[in-house]
């Protein structure tokens, strides 16, 4: 009987840890200083950025997109997080990032 409720326990939790193993979010947090290309800070804006990520340097796939208004903080440091990319992460990938004017 002790055998049997053992093996009932386990099997119960293997059922809950499962879903929340295949839960993990995939996704990036990125955090920068926005600078002009004189190397002047940008604090307190909003700006467009572009943000892809590629599986190759050069020549590569593009496997995520996305555009984003962004707001710098008064030390012209923004933030964002990357949500909803479908990817494992277990191959290199390459961040490509634009501000756009």
């Amino acid at each position: 009987m002790k055998k049997r409720s053992i093996l009932s326990f386990l099997i119960v939790l293997i059922i809950l840890i499962v879903p929340i193993i295949h839960a993990v979010p995939y996704e990036i947090s990125l955090q920068g200083i926005l600078e002009d290309s004189s190397g002047t800070r940008k604090p307190s804006i909003t700006v467009k950025m572009n943000f892809t990520v590629h599986d190759a340097l050069t020549d590569g796939s593009q496997i995520y997109k996305k555009n984003a208004f962004v707001k710098t903080d008064k030390n012209a440091v923004w933030d964002i997080i990357l949500e909803e990319m479908n990817t494992s992460f277990k191959d290199q990938m390459f961040l490509g990032i634009a501000v756009e004017n």
